[in-house]
């Protein structure tokens, strides 16, 4: 009896740390994205067809904070107008290139989205009951999100992407189209 206990205590305590680091603060954000993931998400992925978000876009301006920040001001200037760009064959920040990036669409409702970033999309500018979410892997399994700022964000329509980085929401403005 004291063998089963112990191994089923082993169990909950491996299912505890599991489930603690896949929820673990990502650097670039304050939500839990696996979380949102895991549920059940209507999700496209592909890498060649041409999407409203590829382009070249400029960060323009915070326009939102969530309950914690880890930019202060001077950093958030810093940030304001560098390039994002996202293509079918790349995807870059900075000095940070990512070459065939794959690309993960997920639809979110208002009611998820708040849940797990406590922020409304409301405070974001967006009235519609769901946003969409794109995130950028370094594989085609999906497994693997790229290691930069900008490796995900949300589509308020087709000149417009909100960028979440460091708890802060920042508005991205179309530069050019480019496929």
């Amino acid at each position: 009896m004291k063998k089963i206990l112990t191994v089923f205590l082993l169990l909950v305590l491996s299912f505890s740390i599991i489930d603690f680091k896949s929820n673990a603060y990502d650097k670039n954000s304050n939500i839990y994205l696996n979380k949102v993931l895991d549920l059940k998400l209507k999700s496209s992925t592909s890498k060649n067809k041409k999407r409203i978000f590829y382009g070249t876009w400029i960060i323009k301006k915070a326009i939102a904070y969530g309950r914690v920040t880890a930019y202060g001001n001077k950093e958030i200037k810093k940030m304001i107008g560098k390039k994002l760009t996202y293509l079918r064959h790349e995807a870059s920040y900075d000095n940070n290139v990512l070459k065939q990036p794959y690309y993960k669409i997920s639809s979110i409702s208002r009611d998820e989205f708040f849940s797990y970033s406590y922020t409304d999309l409301s405070k974001l500018g967006i009235k519609k009951k769901s946003i969409k979410m794109v995130e950028i892997f370094t594989n085609k399994s999906a497994t693997l999100s790229w290691d930069s700022t900008g490796n995900y964000c949300f589509i308020k329509n087709k000149d417009t992407l909100i960028l979440l980085d460091g708890g802060v929401y920042f508005k991205l403005v179309r530069k050019s189209n480019e496929f």
